[in-house]
């Protein structure tokens, strides 16, 4: 079974609202974007878009099974789209877009 590095940004962090969806995720460490990202509103949630600045999250590791549960939660691709970011130390993560800005 495959591991994925996954940033998150918002309510999966290990203080948002929507942790309890992150059961069976290790986490690695704090984290965050390079230039070029920021948080915008979509609807009631945020999302990762391109922008001026960085975006400060956490680094998870999960399992194949915990992403496709993670995508359907994410309503993925409709609500937000996965693809990868780089972060700060250049390292590559997955991590849900704004649909339009991935």
């Amino acid at each position: 079974m495959a591991e994925h590095r996954l940033f998150v940004y918002g309510s999966l962090k290990r203080d948002g609202r929507h942790h309890d969806h992150m059961g069976g995720a290790r986490f690695v460490a704090e984290a965050e974007t390079i230039d070029g990202h920021v948080l915008v509103a979509q609807g009631d949630y945020p999302a990762l878009g391109r922008g001026e600045g960085r975006v400060r999250g956490e680094l998870f590791l999960v399992s194949d099974a915990l992403l496709a549960e993670l995508d359907l939660f994410e309503d993925c691709p409709r609500l937000y789209r996965r693809a990868e970011i780089t972060l700060s130390d250049g390292s590559r993560a997955l991590a849900y877009w704004r649909p339009e800005d991935c």
